[in-house]
């Protein structure tokens, strides 16, 4: 039971980023008072994907939830085909050694079950409450939500891509160059020949990069099917071609179609925007003792789009972090997060301190080389309406791609989805840039 003075911690958002932050908390800080709100009522279903990777598998088995698992679809090959029709197949789980075993799970089961878990752990979990606003107040927070106000030693937003936490650090929203936007919609997705309920599918198209395609597999011949692009990108297809992303969904469809897959029973059609790391938004601001995570601060994978694995990992390793300082008698509350920044080593602030590094090395160099307006491979990018990004995504994919054209299996794209890539072995930075 927390006493008086145990730490008072706010947890905005209930998705796998705020739950697993959540569970965190309550192991590492035992006496803590964790509370856990979000203003829909669960289930509730989340547009995303729904693939869930190793990194994010290893969070979950860290978390003691593995049994969580399960229940969901465990596809046991990554395909990723390219402009001209070319495709690189990699069959796992084990791959070079290394287990990359992940899920297709979707959000609507998943976020309830870990909701549960949450509760378990004895978070106070409180659905169908709003946050409506914060303000600095003895050291902490004062905090308006939908059913009350109360105040908190530290305030967490995990509370998604359009995040009333981050406006209200004043914090700006990630820029739209820094922003995909996906549609994903539920249906039967099979095949004559090709193993589709095994595998997970990328596919980026010759006439419309640099939109990519996906097709996770789920049971019964179901999947998750979408599109993903760029804002800016989907705002020049609309001014020039009339495109909407609805228009580019069913172009992606069309192309499954010529290429033998049967596509039917679409439904649950959403959008979603994804800002991703290569914004650097602040994880912190200036006089609040508040600290963004997962899509609220823009983490999301810049290279693979995944935004799971960042967030838990990120609000794992920052219960273990105030954990330590707890356990070894050192402040931490009352004025905790009140420098700017994102994550820097060294950092003197104990909140900012804990902020992890969680992109692996190919997406941290890419995002370090967009921020000066560069290539992966670090060349300087031009104004030519996007034209040098596309080339460049097309030499990569087809990059990634010749080994199996060779007759070979290519064990790198699993790795480019897992978060766990190394350089070198994700997106095979260095082949790419000597092409």
């Amino acid at each position: 039971m927390a006493g008086n003075n145990a730490p008072r911690i706010l947890v905005v958002g209930g998705g796998p980023t705020g739950t697993a932050t959540a569970i965190a908390l309550r192991r590492e800080l035992p006496d803590a008072h964790v509370t856990l709100v979000d203003k829909a009522t669960f289930p509730r279903d989340k547009t995303c994907g729904d693939g869930l990777g190793p990194g994010a598998r290893r969070v979950l088995d860290g978390l003691g939830l593995s049994e969580l698992l399960r229940e969901f679809h465990m596809p046991m090959s990554v395909a990723i085909s390219g402009p001209g029709g070319v495709e690189a197949i990699a069959r796992g789980p084990l791959m070079e050694g290394r287990d990359l075993a992940g899920y297709v799970t979707p959000r609507l089961a998943l976020d309830d079950l870990l909701l549960g878990a949450a509760r378990d752990s004895r978070a106070e979990v409180r659905e169908g409450v709003s946050f409506e606003g914060m303000s600095p107040a003895d050291g902490g927070e004062r905090v308006t939500l939908s059913d009350g106000v109360a105040t908190f030693d530290l305030v967490i937003g995990a509370d998604g891509a359009y995040s009333g936490v981050r406006r209200a650090m004043g914090v700006e929203r990630p820029a739209m160059r820094h922003t995909h936007i996906a549609m994903r919609a539920y249906g039967k997705v099979t095949h004559p020949d090709k193993p589709v309920s095994d595998t997970l599918r990328f596919d980026f198209l010759e006439s419309l990069l640099p939109v990519y395609g996906w097709v996770f597999p789920l049971a019964d011949d179901g999947a998750n099917l979408g599109v993903g692009i760029p804002v800016n990108h989907l705002k020049r297809q609309t001014e020039r071609h009339g495109r909407t992303l609805r228009d580019l969904f069913d172009l992606y469809v069309e192309d499954l179609e010529r290429r033998g897959f049967s596509v039917s029973g679409l439904e649950r059609v959403a959008v979603h925007q994804l800002p991703h790391a290569a914004a650097r938004t602040p994880m912190t601001a200036p006089g609040h003792a508040a600290v963004l995570l997962g899509d609220a601060a823009a983490t999301i994978n810049p290279l693979s789009g995944e935004g799971i694995f960042y967030g838990m990992a990120a609000g794992v390793q920052l219960a273990e972090h105030l954990g330590a300082l707890e356990r070894a008698g050192k402040a931490w509350r009352g004025g905790a997060a009140r420098r700017p920044g994102r994550v820097r080593a060294g950092a003197p602030d104990p909140v900012r301190a804990a902020l992890p590094r969680v992109l692996p090395g190919p997406a941290a160099h890419a995002v370090h080389a967009l921020g000066r307006r560069r290539d992966p491979c670090g060349r300087r990018l031009r104004r030519r309406d996007g034209a040098r990004g596309a080339h460049a995504v097309r030499r990569a994919v087809v990059g990634l791609a010749r080994p199996a054209a060779a007759g070979g299996e290519q064990s790198a794209p699993a790795a480019a989805a897992s978060g766990t890539s190394r350089p070198g072995r994700s997106l095979s930075l260095v082949k790419f840039c000597q092409n």
